[in-house]
């Protein structure tokens, strides 16, 4: 008969109570009680992030505010601020709302021995992590009591009142059942469940008088970009969606929240990894966002080549070209030897040779434009200009004497006037002053 009792009561072990625990905080300070109700009746009390215990319950408290989490798989979690009052019993009642969805196998069966109103969590210190209580995954005969996990390797916390009962890590096989005995340092025994191989998807959490079962769900996440090409300067949003997340990470971002989105501007290419975690596990999604960092350059003449010529200290001849620059995906451009920073425009320019000394002109005028980007990105485009002519010595100027008889030729008298060889020289000095004319036109 004392053998039936003891295996009645290890049965029924897994019922809520309202019952008082011991405080949690002890010190000379003034204390007052917190009377929870919770549902569904399994669902577990966290304060100030310290697992108490299953079920409705009052906690005697420090007096002073609190923070409250009650939590149960397969249940959306609440948390709130409570205010206990010295001497007083604060009423709080808290309905969680069921998730409903299935989770799929197969599975492995994790049970525990020990502790029974201890905390069970997966793969994390928080109780963002928690799956359960001890004493509803430490049965699977008659009544079942099954922490359903997918095949891997999973860091269990088993704690109570702020205390760590035992922590390591458990690896799990479809098809297996393993046991720790947290009352022996965590020992553990393995043998086949090959029902694990066959279950069909099983509701997140079920419980029964004296039997329950908790399918715990793989992390799953989603991770894309917008555009995964861009310019310089050009932004792009990234969105995520994750499913049985506890804590999410964006790498470069930090924290954020289990589903959301995110302008970012990146300066060069950047893979953005996105980290997923929770009981089931961790599940990683990574995009990488390309920046077109080179600016692009166009410098042109209108003509490549010019002509320049110059008679003594006078240009005779003196072209132009129009030089026209634009650059695009860049923040700053500068066209030499101009001072300029404009980063699209145009300007005359004119043939005007280095050259001072007379001879031929042969010459080379080259432009440089250069742009630059905030991603780095530099690009410098040459444009030449081939400046040819001359540069000739003036006119020579000749001073000569010319005689000839007064008030000669006439109209009677047109042959008599200047001798042949005279005016041989002033026709010289004609053509001379001819020629120097037209150079000066």
């Amino acid at each position: 008969m004392r053998t039936k009792l003891l295996v009645l009561a290890t049965l029924f072990s897994g019922l809520g109570c309202l019952c008082a625990v011991p405080a949690i905080a002890q010190s000379a300070q003034e204390t007052g009680k917190l009377k929870i109700h919770v549902e569904p009746k399994q669902a577990y009390v966290f304060v100030d992030g310290k697992a108490i215990r299953d079920g409705s319950q009052t906690i005697d408290l420090a007096a002073g505010d609190h923070k409250v989490g009650v939590y149960n798989y397969g249940y959306t979690p609440k948390m709130q601020n409570v205010h206990v009052g010295a001497g007083e019993t604060t009423d709080l009642r808290v309905a969680l709302q069921s998730t409903g969805d299935m989770v799929a196998g197969p599975f492995a069966d994790i049970e525990f021995k020990g502790d029974p109103r201890a905390a069970v969590l997966l793969n994390g210190q928080t109780s963002a992590y928690f799956v359960g209580h001890v004493d509803e995954f430490d049965w699977n005969w008659i009544w079942h009591q099954r922490l359903l996990v997918k095949p891997g390797t999973y860091q269990v916390t088993v704690t109570h009142e702020g205390n760590t009962i035992w922590s390591g890590p458990v690896t799990a096989k479809a098809g297996q059942q393993v046991t720790v005995y947290l009352n022996h340092n965590g020992e553990m025994k393995t043998k086949e469940w090959k029902e694990g191989l066959t279950m069909p998807p099983q509701p997140r959490f079920h419980a029964g008088i004296a039997s329950a079962t908790v399918p715990v769900a793989p992390v799953t996440a989603q991770f894309a970009a917008q555009n995964s090409n861009v310019s310089c300067g050009q932004g792009t949003e990234l969105t995520w969606k994750t499913m049985d997340a506890a804590d999410t990470n964006v790498s470069g971002i930090g924290e954020v929240a289990g589903r959301g989105d995110r302008d970012v501007k990146p300066t060069h290419d950047t893979t953005y990894l996105l980290t997923a975690k929770g009981p089931g596990g961790e599940a990683t999604q990574s995009v990488t966002v390309h920046v077109d960092s080179m600016p692009t350059a166009l410098l042109a003449l209108s003509q490549p080549e010019i002509r320049y010529h110059k008679v003594g200290d006078k240009i005779v001849e003196q072209d132009s070209a129009t030089l026209n620059w634009s650059a695009s995906n860049a923040n700053s451009a500068t066209v030499e030897p101009f001072d300029t920073s404009a980063l699209s425009g145009s300007r005359t320019v004119t043939a005007n040779p280095a050259q001072t000394s007379t001879g031929p002109i042969n010459e080379t005028m080259t432009y440089t434009l250069s742009a630059k980007n905030a991603c780095g990105g530099t690009t410098t485009k040459t444009a030449k200009l081939h400046v040819v002519g001359s540069i000739d010595p003036p006119p020579s100027a000749t001073l000569l004497s010319v005689f000839y008889p007064t008030a000669y030729p006439t109209k009677h008298h047109p042959k008599i006037g200047l001798m042949a060889d005279e005016k041989k020289t002033l026709d010289s000095i004609a053509t001379q002053f001819r020629n120097f004319g037209t150079v000066r036109a």
